[in-house]
């Protein structure tokens, strides 16, 4: 069922199925609710699982600030629905999201999935700050993979095309906010990392960028598995077979 709740005056949407243990599903940049919907399905038979549109994607809200409020959706989900604790699912954005909030509120999630990021830091916010100024600018993310590319060799039309149809129904300038906003969520310390005792299952491509991310988090937390993916990159292992086996085996462990 989808339905909406007010978190400090923004609507937030939110799909939620099944029940059982809590769920809760957090997806990455220019992503919505739906990018779960196979997973949901899968979890559903044995949990209560729920995906919410993050503020500034898809059918909730546009404000004007997201960072650590991102977090306080998260919690304001759970409170509205009653759910004391939950596990919570994050990839990418998402990611960032879901360890921020284990950090800040560790009596609310009972295990934790990070995938396509991890502990993140300066570079990422550098990243998050170029992604924004592109889409500010442009509406595109021409500019940043032009920037971000080895020197001299400029992007095809056709590459630049296939990244952006990720903002396909999205507001780019929203997505420019969030991206601006997220270096609120993402410098988290050595004993931030330390301090969380859940169980953690860790996912990634082997050709990910973001893979280095995920193995500080290996030397870091003690109750960790990390699973990385043969010959995917970022956008493929959250595609992957393995991605959503990896998941629903760690779920209902």
């Amino acid at each position: 069922m989808a339905t909406h709740f007010e978190s400090g005056g923004v609507s937030i949407r939110y799909i939620d199925r099944g029940d059982g243990p809590a769920v809760i599903l957090v997806h990455g940049f220019t992503g919505n609710s739906a990018s779960w919907t196979e997973l949901q399905e899968e979890l559903a038979k044995t949990h209560r699982v729920i995906a919410l549109d993050c503020r500034g994607h898809g059918q909730s809200g546009k404000p004007d600030h997201y960072g650590l409020a991102m977090v306080t959706d998260l919690i304001g989900l759970l409170d509205h629905l009653n759910i004391e604790c939950a596990t919570l699912v994050g990839y990418s954005m998402g990611a960032e999201i879901v360890l921020r909030t284990v950090v800040a509120y560790p009596d609310r999630v009972d295990a934790l999935v990070v995938a396509g990021s991890g502990w993140s830091g300066t570079l990422d916010e550098a990243n998050y700050l170029g992604l924004s100024q592109a889409l500010e600018s442009s509406g595109s993310f021409g500019p940043m993979l032009a920037n971000a590319g080895p020197e001299g060799q400029v992007p095809s039309a056709e590459d630049i095309a296939q990244v952006d149809a990720l903002l396909a129904e999205n507001d780019t300038k929203a997505l420019a906010k969030v991206a601006a906003d997220m270096g609120e969520i993402i410098h988290l310390t050595e004993s931030d990392i330390k301090g969380i005792s859940v169980p953690t299952l860790a996912i990634t491509g082997a050709l990910d960028p973001e893979r280095a991310n995920l193995e500080r988090l290996q030397g870091a937390m003690t109750d960790l598995s990390l699973i990385i993916i043969p010959g995917a990159d970022h956008m493929r292992a959250f595609l992957h077979a393995d991605f959503s086996h990896a998941v629903v085996r760690f779920v209902t462990r």
